[in-house]
């Protein structure tokens, strides 16, 4: 190889139209590229899957929820007719327990008062009362009683109607009761004064009848002074019963409480296996928790002895409902309030089974819905990473592409999607071109410059080490192959050589027939180009030695190089016309590393795998794993100043061997 290539490389600096219009373009670029970088970045993965995802989670769940809220409000509505008519049901059987007999006992104290019955004729007394007794099966007893203690008592007893006229005390003789009835006169005439219109009494247990007793009470007021009071005693044992039947037709169990604590009638009050033993108290009646009701039960507070679900009308007549869980079921419990037959609050108690009919086509619905609603975001979830993998693989393989590293971008499958089918195939057609691409153009230089901004670069002077190589009887080994093994021995030469170079951040400007030119310090700046390119020197050299030992393995002849390396100012940037621009350096520098690279065949002996001729520029600036001799001040062709050159031996990084430096060499030298 000769030099006649950069004796005329030394042209002033080029600014060309083109360089400048990029350069100016540059600027709005760089400014558009950083408020890109300003942006927030959202993954099309997570675009996608997300999206699909709460797209069919908004659109599913939306039009299950309408058809859930539908469903729940019929069946809400279903519940609470069904409630509604229990409680109505309820509360008319208690009126039509209770009403005629407060009735009766206003109308018995005002034929009291017209003179109709009175001590003057006992026997029609009673046996008007008995006749009561006939047309009211639910009353239990009959009393009148007058302050001196002379009183009528009708009642049941074993199925009998029995009757009493005269004296309390007589009475009380054989019965305890009537003694009871004696001590506690004073009282009930007390409140009958303060209360001259008929009154309910709050119910009573009553041992006898293993059931809850109502008493209604009807002053006898004659010229505004209290002469007697009538009291009719109603069982409600029949209460019970009707809500046993209720329960039996409806599977609603309906119960009557008294202030949430007390229990006044209930289902298993009217069932045989029911035995019940009630303590003393005001009033005497059975707690909740007595009866055996789980529901009720459950509500129970021991700390304050009453249920603690609360009834509330205020908001309407059902609002005041509780779910309850058991062990072996559900129930949902609803209070009511009932007008009160006595001074203290009646409620009615209503708990239904949690897996009514609709409630459980309700269920079955939402389950159905929501594993539709499951189903359809899984698919949305799938679809979408179907999609995006497709696509993370375009951008993963074009950010590959972007920093040119073609190996790793591969090329993308095609897809069963249009879109992503077009974009794959013009990818990997644009992937092809940029192989090609790659072939022609330094790998290195155009990275490079693609970290300044895209942007053609100026011409400007830098400080740089150039480096030419050239095969040493290059002509003769061609003449003793064929095309193609010239071609595949000078790839493979080539490679090595280009591997080495940019291994150390050097830039391969061009191959030369079999040579190569390289430089550092450019495009972007390198304190410590000397330091590469004598490294990336030393390498080459081992890298050819190590091929010649192969291919002497294989039977093939050696290959043996020049090397010329000199550092100074160059002129960098884009070279050549409008239509075709060569990023390369220009100047005396050049040319003096490809005259060196000449001088290295004055001390070939044929020996040496590799020759590297070295400036005392180059040399003087680094230390490193090589042993520099001076070859003196050389006059070199084509250039007026006298150049001290080196030669330089790579050491082989072998053991515990020194590592030399190159000032030590060349004083030995």
């Amino acid at each position: 190889m000769t030099a006649g290539h950069a004796e005329g490389a030394a042209l002033p600096p080029l600014d060309t139209p083109l360089g400048e219009a990029a350069s100016g373009g540059s600027k709005a670029k760089e400014s558009e590229q950083s408020a890109s970088r300003g942006k927030m970045r959202i993954p099309i993965a997570r675009l996608l899957v997300v999206g699909f995802g709460m797209l069919m989670l908004i659109a599913v769940s939306s039009v299950l929820a309408l058809g859930l809220i539908a469903a729940g409000r019929s069946t809400l509505a279903l519940l609470q007719d069904k409630t509604a008519l229990a409680v109505e049901a309820v509360t008319e059987r208690v009126r039509l327990q209770l009403d005629p007999m407060m009735e009766d006992a206003a109308a018995i104290a005002g034929l009291i008062r017209d003179g109709t019955f009175g001590r003057d004729d006992p026997e029609t007394f009673v046996n008007t009362m008995g006749g009561v007794f006939v047309a009211r099966p639910q009353l239990w007893g009959f009393a009148y009683t007058e302050p001196d203690q002379w009183a009528v008592r009708v009642g049941r007893f074993d199925d009998q109607v029995m009757s009493y006229a005269g004296d309390l005390a007589v009475l009380a003789e054989d019965h305890p009761a009537a003694a009871a009835d004696i001590r506690s006169l004073p009282r009930r005439l007390e409140e009958a004064r303060h209360r001259p219109a008929p009154y309910w009494v709050d119910p009573r247990w009553e041992r006898s009848l293993g059931h809850a007793l109502a008493v209604a009470v009807a002053p006898v007021i004659e010229d505004g002074r209290l002469t007697g009071l009538v009291e009719v005693g109603v069982s409600l044992a029949a209460l019970s019963e009707f809500l046993d039947e209720l329960y039996i037709e409806t599977g609603v169990e309906a119960a009557l409480l008294l202030d949430n604590r007390y229990v006044v009638a209930h289902p298993i009050l009217n069932r045989e296996e029911h035995t019940l033993a009630v303590s003393r108290r005001n009033p005497p009646l059975p707690m909740i928790p007595e009866i055996g009701d789980e529901v009720l039960t459950a509500l129970w507070d021991e700390d304050t002895a009453t249920i603690t679900m609360q009834t509330r009308r205020e908001h309407g007549p059902f609002e005041g409902r509780e779910t309850v869980h058991l062990s072996d079921r559900d129930a949902i419990v609803v209070l009511d309030n009932l007008p009160s037959y006595g001074s203290r609050q009646w409620t009615i108690s209503l708990a239904l089974p949690a897996a009514t009919p609709a409630i459980r086509q309700l269920t079955t619905t939402a389950a159905v819905g929501l594993s539709i609603l499951f189903v359809s975001v899984i698919a949305a979830l799938i679809a979408g990473k179907v999609i995006a993998r497709r696509i993370t693989r375009l951008a993963n393989a074009a950010r590959h592409l972007g920093t040119l590293d073609l190996a790793t971008a591969g090329s993308v499958p095609d897809s069963r999607i249009r879109e992503i089918s077009d974009a794959a195939t013009a990818f990997n057609t644009m992937t092809a071109c940029l192989r090609w691409f790659e072939a022609y153009v330094p790998k290195a230089l155009v990275l490079q410059l693609m970290r300044r901004g895209g942007s053609l670069p100026r011409s400007e002077e830098r400080a740089a080490t150039v480096m030419f190589t050239d095969i040493v009887g290059f002509s003769h080994v061609a003449e003793q192959l064929r095309a193609a093994e010239t071609a595949e021995l000078l790839n493979r030469h080539f490679h090595l050589v280009a591997q080495a170079i940019e291994a150390e951040g050097g830039t391969v400007d061009k191959f030369i027939g079999d040579g190569v030119m390289a430089f550092w310090g450019a495009p972007d700046p390198q304190p410590d180009h000397a330091a590469r390119a004598l490294r990336a020197a030393c390498a080459i050299a081992n890298a050819v030695a190590e091929d010649n030992r192969t291919r002497s393995n294989l039977g093939e002849s050696s290959i043996r190089l020049r090397i010329g390396l000199h550092s100074g100012l160059v002129v960098v940037g884009n070279i050549g016309s409008a239509s075709r621009m060569n990023y390369t350096i220009v100047g005396e520098t050049v040319n003096v590393a490809a005259r060196l690279e000449e001088l290295a065949k004055e001390f070939d002996d044929g020996k040496a795998d590799t020759i590297i001729i070295a400036s005392a520029d180059t040399v003087s600036t680094t230390d490193g794993d090589f042993t520099a001799l001076s070859l003196g001040r050389r006059e070199l062709r084509g250039h007026s100043d006298v150049i001290e050159a080196f030669r330089l031996h790579p050491r082989q990084q072998k053991g515990g061997a020194e590592r030399g430096t190159a000032k030590a060499d060349r004083e030995a030298g």
